[in-house]
């Protein structure tokens, strides 16, 4: 293992980027990693911890790279306050190996005449999210 595959040097590298293709390559370094840590016998929970670190930062990049996507849309919808939701084994920070995507997308209630259009938006967001990730190697 190599100090380029480090925790520490892959989760800057992480921090650093928002290149699907350069973040997609750290989440291949990220798996290599936590395959030399199974061979090598280190504890679960350290490398659940390792693994979840990685996948949380990959999507709060993915989130930023798909709130920049929408970055035309109407500013009253780009305001409206929300929460992106990791379910499934990522959420409960039990995600290892490339697992499926369990997430959903709660935003904050709208009047009625931005029903709509809130929707919209945030349909446009999840489903820009979902590609992101698809993208960085996170099945769907």
């Amino acid at each position: 293992l190599s100090m380029g595959n480090s925790p520490a040097v892959l989760i800057h590298g992480l921090m650093n980027t928002l290149d699907l293709k350069e973040m997609r390559q750290i989440r291949d370094q990220a798996e290599q990693m936590l395959l030399y840590y199974l061979d090598n016998e280190l504890t679960m929970d350290f490398v659940a911890s390792v693994m979840t670190e990685v996948n949380d930062i990959i999507i709060r990049q993915a989130l930023r790279i798909a709130e920049n996507s929408l970055a035309s849309e109407d500013e009253a919808l780009r305001t409206i306050p929300f929460c992106f939701l990791s379910l499934g084994s990522e959420g409960r920070e039990e995600q290892l190996l490339r697992t499926d995507q369990d997430n959903a997308l709660v935003y904050e209630d709208v009047p009625e005449a931005l029903a709509a259009q809130a929707q919209d938006y945030f349909l446009k967001l999840g489903t820009a999210m979902v590609e992101v990730l698809l993208a960085c190697g996170f099945s769907s």
